[in-house]
C-alpha cells in the first residue's frame, strides 16, 4: 500500500480510535497486508452499528461525506462515502449481502480482528481473511479475488 493511503488509514484510524469506536479494516487494503495483492483502490472499514451516528457526526465535521441507501445485493444498514485527497473510503455498518440462500450478516466483534497493526503509530485492527473469502464469493465479479485468496488459504 502507497504512503498516501497509509497516511489516510491513518488519520480516519486515528480520529475512530479517539473516539472509541469499534472497527476494523477489511477489503483489498486487508488483501495488501497479507501481500496478496498489490491493487488498493479504496480504503474498506466497517464499524459497529451502535458507533455509526457517532462516526457519521465526526466524519461530518472534518470531511465531506455521503451517506448512501441500501442498492442490489446490499443490505448495509449503514454506509457512508467519503474522500480524503482522491482516496476513497467506505464505511460500512452492520454490513450485509443478499445472496441465493438468504443474507450473510458480517458480526463485528472482538473475534472479527484477525490482528492489530501499526500504521504510522496509530493502531489499525485488521479484519479475518476467511471472513473476507466468504464476503468475495458472495459479491458478483469477485472471481479474481476469491482465486486469489483461495491460492493463499491454502497455503
Amino acid at each position: 500500500m502507497n504512503k498516501e493511503f497509509n497516511d489516510i488509514l491513518a488519520y480516519i484510524g486515528n480520529i475512530l480510535n479517539n473516539n472509541k469506536i469499534t472497527w476494523v479494516v477489511g477489503g483489498s487494503v486487508l488483501l495488501n497486508h497479507y501481500e496478496i495483492t498489490d491493487i488498493v483502490n479504496d480504503i474498506d472499514i466497517i464499524v459497529a452499528m451502535s458507533d455509526y451516528e457517532k462516526v457519521k457526526e465526526i466524519l461530518t465535521s472534518l470531511e465531506k461525506i455521503k451517506e448512501l441507501p441500501k442498492k442490489g445485493i446490499y443490505k448495509t444498514e449503514g454506509y457512508l462515502k467519503l474522500k480524503v485527497n482522491n482516496v476513497d473510503i467506505d464505511i460500512m455498518a452492520n454490513f450485509k449481502i443478499e445472496h441465493s440462500n438468504g443474507v450473510y450478516e458480517y458480526i463485528l466483534n472482538k473475534d472479527s480482528i484477525s490482528q492489530v497493526t501499526q500504521i504510522n503509530n496509530i493502531s489499525v485492527p485488521l479484519g479475518k481473511i476467511e471472513d473476507w473469502y466468504e464476503i468475495y464469493k458472495l459479491i458478483p465479479g469477485r472471481d479474481e479475488k476469491v482465486k486469489m485468496l483461495e491460492e493463499y488459504l491454502a497455503k
